[in-house]
């Protein structure tokens, strides 16, 4: 395949940043995934919003602190027809958004087996984040929040619920997470050295990409099976695209 320059690509791969983190968001089929993923990073709702085909990948830089964070996001199909093909992508996560539908009962029960896969495959010290997600549907609830933040506890997971409709508490579960990743490192807890990480050197700027065991993976990537010309939300990976840059990333040991 042909590469294409697109210089707002270009800019978006140099942008200055601390941290790179990789964010996995799991759970069952419909319940709002893509739809708050959408919301995040495009600030409006998905309308029309149809099944994930497999993984689809999304990228937001944020604040946390005095720190600029980038994450890099996987949405992943919830149907079990992908399931062997979604848990691929889980490797070297730094962090998951475990995601629910409060109005679908059948959707919070199978939680602990969407966590235990996460646990089982990303990296060891993975950060969790239970999202219960639709709170704009509230009459329909099935899943009490007390239900929740009690399985959460048990599970020693953080929760938060939020609406993809609304985009109340929308920026939450991704700060939390990103904000436990860095204190951890900050703490000692956690070393990105240590901990199947890289140190990436892009155009003279170090940055700590923290959940990736091999950064060739980020060069490796397989085609996603869609794309949107929105060089923020990209659904189609070509592995010589990340190399747009004048300076290529490159691994230091």
């Amino acid at each position: 395949m042909t590469d294409v320059y697109d210089e707002s690509v270009a800019t978006e791969m140099v942008e200055a940043y601390d941290f790179l983190l990789k964010f996995i968001i799991i759970g069952e089929a419909g319940s709002g995934k893509s739809c708050l993923l959408h919301q995040f990073t495009q600030n409006s709702f998905k309308e029309h919003s149809q099944h994930t085909i497999g993984v689809e990948f999304s990228s937001r830089t944020i604040n946390i602190g005095e720190k600029r964070v980038k994450l890099q996001l996987w949405d992943t199909a919830g149907q079990e027809r992908f399931r062997s093909v979604t848990r691929s992508y889980y490797r070297g996560a730094a962090a998951c958004l475990l995601v629910y539908d409060i109005t679908s009962r059948s959707s919070f029960l199978n939680l602990s087996r969407w966590l235990a896969d996460a646990r089982a495959l990303a990296s060891s010290q993975l950060v969790a984040v239970l999202v219960g997600n639709k709170t704009d549907r509230e009459e329909e609830r099935e899943v009490e929040w007390s239900e929740a933040s009690k399985w959460a506890s048990e599970n020693d997971v953080h929760f938060i619920e939020t609406s993809s409709l609304t985009g109340d508490n929308i920026e939450k579960p991704f700060a939390l997470a990103a904000r436990a990743i860095l204190l951890s490192i900050e703490g000692g807890q956690l070393d990105p050295e240590k901990a199947g990480s890289a140190n990436v050197r892009e155009s003279a700027v170090d940055r700590w990409a923290v959940g990736y065991p091999d950064i060739g993976l980020m060069l490796t990537l397989t085609p996603m099976l869609s794309y949107t010309e929105h060089h923020n939300y990209i659904h189609i990976f070509c592995p010589r695209s990340w190399y747009l840059s004048s300076s290529p990333v490159t691994r230091t040991v």
